[in-house]
């Protein structure tokens, strides 16, 4: 069993649970997976496969994340591990309050400034997005329940949000909750035109020391059918975040201005 923590990630796979009997409501599930996401610290390593459309499988890579999430803020760090190629690579991001996500890529002992970054970019390569991270689908209003679902040999409830703002490439989320296990089975993306652009599956879960469930093997699969492999190989919940962990945001050249297209 996992420390305390390597949820960090997946805010977007947690759901506060529903006393006995109580109907889910939509609205009750947005804000119950918004305040679960908080932490005052935390640190998760993850294996991360990309497997083509042909079903060739790559050399996996390692990544690590460290964040600090709470209602007013939420700052990530993203370091790659191995191979050579993107050690000690960085993506730093943060959001304020339910306002835009902000990024910038750096280098460990880079004479050079961090230099923003796309919000949107995919890390390292992969599907897994930074903004996905953020799972800033769960502020949007209005959110609808679609009806029962069943993926793999679990039954789930869809839930649909769904923004106007035409700055966002992702406009509509669909997210199938396990009620029983508080665990979203599977995350679709939608952007304007309701064509899909990622899918997150939950392959399988693990019961954390806090009692919490969360994935700790799943899959992204983008629009061209290539899939990215993602399992969480080790975690701390109430990792001591450092002075010097989220300096690269405090710069001036972080201070840019992002892609239009970066806003939520």
């Amino acid at each position: 069993m996992m420390r305390r923590g390597s949820a960090l990630l997946l805010a977007l796979v947690l759901i506060a649970p529903a006393a006995d009997g109580e109907e889910l409501a939509p609205v009750a599930i947005a804000q119950a997976m918004r305040q679960v996401r908080h932490s005052d610290g935390f640190a998760a390593r993850m294996n991360i496969t990309l497997v083509a459309p042909t079903g060739q499988r790559a050399l996996p890579i390692k990544i690590s994340i460290v964040g600090q999430i709470a209602a007013a803020r939420e700052r990530l760090v993203i370091r790659g591990i191995a191979p050579e190629r993107i050690r000690n690579r960085f993506i730093a991001a943060e959001r304020s309050g339910d306002g835009p996500i902000r990024a910038v890529t750096y280098r460990e002992s880079a004479a050079a400034a961090p230099a923003p970054a796309d919000s949107f970019i995919p890390i390292f390569d992969s599907n897994l997005v930074v903004w996905d991270l953020f799972a800033p689908w769960w502020s949007w209003p209005e959110p609808h329940l679609g009806g029962s679902a069943r993926v793999g040999e679990d039954d789930c409830v869809n839930v649909r949000l769904h923004t106007e703002s035409a700055a966002s490439p992702i406009r509509e989320v669909v997210s199938c909750v396990d009620p029983n296990r508080h665990l979203s089975l599977r995350t679709q993306l939608f952007d304007g035109r309701h064509s899909p652009v990622r899918t997150i599956l939950v392959e399988e879960a693990m019961r954390q020391a806090s009692g919490r469930v969360a994935a700790r093997k799943f899959s992204i699969t983008g629009a061209d059918q290539a899939v990215t492999e993602i399992e969480v190989y080790s975690g701390d919940e109430d990792y001591r975040v450092s002075s010097g962990t989220f300096a690269a945001l405090d710069t001036p050249a972080a201070t840019g201005n992002q892609p239009d297209h970066a806003m939520p």
